[in-house]
């Protein structure tokens, strides 16, 4: 319910990203909800190093909103100016 809450949220180009470790015993479980609620609408990404996995959830296909990797690098670098945060191993990751 939470997750299909989550999606009812969203606007038509909003993003749900979720941190699962991979690692854990209900990582199937958890991920199997999400694609459920997002009626099959995600992307996963491949584990870093300690095992977490991102998945973002969408109205519709994540894969077009996070296709612009020129913008998202542009937002990161506004991130990382404003809380010294760094999205772009994330960013590489995702390309």
């Amino acid at each position: 319910a939470f997750y299909a809450l989550c999606r009812q949220k969203l606007s038509d180009d909003g993003l749900l990203a979720v941190n699962l470790l991979g690692l854990a015993r209900t990582y199937e479980q958890s991920l199997a909800r999400i694609n459920t609620a997002f009626e099959q609408n995600l992307l996963v990404l491949p584990s870093c190093s300690s095992g977490n996995r991102i998945v973002f959830g969408g109205r519709t296909d994540p894969r077009p909103l996070l296709a612009n990797h020129s913008r998202l690098h542009q937002l990161a670098d506004a991130l990382k100016e404003r809380t010294n945060l760094s999205l772009h191993p994330l960013l590489e990751r995702m390309a």
